[in-house]
């Protein structure tokens, strides 16, 4: 809990399989549910990777095999997440990110254990724009000192980052040039920063798809009305946003069995009572329906630029998605391609990699066999077991198939195998030594290594210049700390005393002070009058005199009186 009024609700896991080992550190995965709405301490947790199932039983593929897990029913009014002043619920992914930050402020620069533990930050769909947001957030509070916290990186699962590129359906022609000019429609609109005009067209979109597609599925779009888990939803969804179908998706999917428990009964139920620290008046999922709401104006904003700006700053990002390899869509071939991968528990995943996405772009060619892999599960349905070295890997035993290939470049391929006999060509598939001899004598394989090559030398000649410039950064470091601790010493020291001063006016001029004044003026009237009084009965002031100061201090004192009864009056 953050603020007065606004509650955000979190679970940390402390893995038991934890292990010390200073050259490699024990991950921490935070774990951020999309929506926006869902709640990742039960579906993140029950639903997808944490300890226990929905029924809690034991996961055998949870991912405290390899990280200690935090989630987050984020934003507040999420799940266990409430707010006293509907106004507080958050209108920005920005605002999110903030209080995520005030979060992981508050549980690890208390905690040496979360310090020297790298965080990771893993979303799911909308959760995908919480995290990259959380991420430069996080990124600059760490540079500021405000932070004491190590960001690992930053995984985006099947993440709503661009909603203009996600385009995946089937349906009929009419229904496709409906959808291709709301399409545009929409395009136009967050071109022009309408954004709340775009999420209305999204819906009219989604509507028209289903229309058009015998009610897809739209988290599983091999599946319709007929065969979709989710039997219903789209049949009785109304021509409204669909604020609630990610949440209701993710709950039927895990409850195909009839002995499943719901999630509802599950939250409200055992797991409320095993917490013991929910309020009476707090129900899990009770506000849910405020945060998409809220969201509108946000909902369809592009958050491609986050992303850039995280791989910018070095820090580590990988998009992955999982259930079926696919086309790029239609469309947006000329700026759209998809990178096909392998999990390491033979999951196909495919990332989409696109013009606007420069630095992805480089980051996965370049870079992905080489950064510390991030565990995933590629099909939310389905979780696997993360494999021994901690996450997301590139098959040794496999060649890895490029993004694109040529006619040309294929024919050359196909020149150097086809005089080559069967046994030859099985050894290739067969003989990791003889197929990697192959790969090095391709041409395009060499080009790529001379790139490589060149591209490790500029690399290491800027850490070299950057290495010659610590000094130079230092010396500006320890300036910097100069100015803060003399300047900033000499401004709180003024800023306290304009404090007091006002503290001093405030007392002085606030309502009790004023009726104390006035009423010590009426006491010191009425002994002067009394004074007076006395000095004529003993003869010591003559008649006239007498009269009229009298009649000068009665008027005064009847006068201060009057304003004091007024003043008691209004304040009551």
């Amino acid at each position: 809990m953050y603020n007065v009024e606004a509650h955000l609700f979190w679970w940390l896991y402390k893995s038991p399989y934890r292990v010390e080992d200073p050259s490699k550190p024990w991950p921490t995965v935070l774990w951020l549910q999309g929506g926006p709405g869902g709640s990742g301490v039960a579906f993140g947790n029950f639903l997808e990777i944490g300890p226990l199932d929905s029924n809690l039983k034991p996961r055998n593929s949870t991912w405290l095999h390899k990280a200690d897990l935090l989630f987050v029913d984020s934003p507040v009014a999420t799940g266990f997440s409430y707010v006293e002043d509907q106004t507080l619920v958050v209108r920005t992914d920005e605002e999110a990110a903030t209080d995520l930050t005030t979060l992981l402020k508050e549980l690890s620069n208390g905690n040496e254990t979360l310090q020297k533990s790298p965080l990771f930050i893993f979303a799911e769909s909308y959760g995908g724009k919480f995290a990259v947001t959380l991420g430069i957030s996080a990124f600059k509070a760490i540079e500021a000192g405000e932070l004491k916290l190590q960001l690992g990186g930053v995984a985006l699962g099947d993440s709503w980052i661009s909603p203009e590129d996600f385009d995946l359906s089937r349906m009929s022609s009419n229904g496709l040039n409906i959808s291709n000019s709301l399409a545009l429609k929409i395009q136009q609109q967050l071109a022009e920063g309408e954004y709340e005009n775009a999420t209305s067209t999204w819906s009219e979109l989604e509507n028209a798809i289903l229309a058009y597609s015998n009610n897809v599925d739209f988290y599983n779009f091999m599946l319709d009305f007929d065969n979709d888990p989710v039997v219903g939803i789209s049949k009785q969804r109304s021509k409204g946003l669909s604020r609630d179908r990610y949440s209701r998706y993710l709950e039927a999917t895990y409850h195909r069995s009839p002995r499943a428990r719901n999630i509802y009964g599950l939250m409200n139920g055992p797991i409320r009572k095993k917490l013991k620290i929910i309020p009476k008046n707090v129900t899990w999922g009770g506000q849910s329906g405020l945060v998409f709401q809220a969201l509108l104006g946000d909902f369809m904003k592009p958050r491609i630029q986050e992303v850039d700006e995280l791989l910018a700053k070095g820090i580590r990002v990988i998009i992955y998605n999982g259930q079926v390899i696919t086309q790029p869509p239609k469309g947006s071939q000329a700026r759209t391609e998809l990178v096909f991968l392998l999990d390491s528990g033979g999951w196909p995943l495919w990332v989409l990699r696109s013009s606007k996405l420069s630095h992805i772009h480089k980051m996965l060619l370049h870079n992905l066999g080489t950064h510390p892999s991030v565990a995933s599960s590629p099909n939310s349905s389905r979780p696997v077991t993360p494999s021994s070295s901690y996450g997301l890997q590139r098959p040794t035993d496999r060649p890895q198939s490029p993004s694109h290939v040529s006619p040309s470049e294929a024919a050359g391929v196909i020149a150097l195998l086809k005089d080559k006999s069967v046994d030859e060509l099985r050894r290739l598939l067969s003989d990791k030594d003889a197929y990697h001899q192959f790969l090095l004598s391709v041409d395009q394989v060499k080009i790529q290594n001379n790139i490589r090559d060149e591209l490790r030398k500029e690399t290491l000649q800027l850490a070299r210049e950057n290495l010659d410039k610590g000094p130079q950064i230092m010396e500006l470091r320890n300036q910097c700390r100069i100015i803060r601790t003399t300047e900033l010493a000499a401004a709180h020291e003024k800023l306290n005393e304009l404090d007091k001063q006002k503290e001093e006016i405030l007392r002085s001029c606030s309502l009790v002070s004023l009726l104390q004044r006035l009423q010590e003026g009426m006491n010191k009237t009425e002994e002067e009058s009394e004074t007076l009084h006395r000095q004529l009965l003993d003869r010591e002031i003559e008649l006239a005199a007498f009269i009229q100061k009298y009649k000068k201090l009665r008027t005064t004192y009847h006068r201060r009186a009057l304003i004091h009864l007024a003043a008691k009056t209004s304040a009551g």
